[in-house]
């Protein structure tokens, strides 16, 4: 369970709340219907902070309608916008209309 004290950033989106911690790992809370709370699944909400899968290192947090965000020092990863057909579609940044339910890395072109 998130304890305040090892906040270091926080972002809510449209039903859903995220934390970097300390340590460099993320919690979410809110609304999972997208999967924007990074657990690897959809559909169920959480009133407590859950812990996203596969992310480390994170320094700060960004939260949109269905996903989430965060930054990290060797790029971004994002999670969340499972629905494709909605207005959900294309959140990622990965290069694909699917949604994840973890993190995925945000793809940047070179230029």
């Amino acid at each position: 369970i998130l304890n305040i004290h090892d906040a270091v950033t926080v972002a809510a989106g449209g039903f859903h709340t995220c934390a970097t911690k300390l340590d460099g790992t993320v919690q979410c809370w809110g609304q999972n219907n997208q999967g924007q709370l990074g657990t690897g699944a959809f559909g169920i909400p959480q009133p407590l902070g859950v812990t996203v899968v596969n992310l480390t290192n994170a320094t700060a947090m960004t939260s949109g309608y269905c996903n989430a965000c965060a930054l990290k020092p060797a790029g971004i990863q994002c999670w969340g916008a499972l629905n494709p057909t909605d207005i959900c579609k294309s959140n990622l940044g990965h290069g694909s209309l699917a949604g994840s339910g973890s993190p995925v890395n945000v793809l940047v072109p070179d230029h």
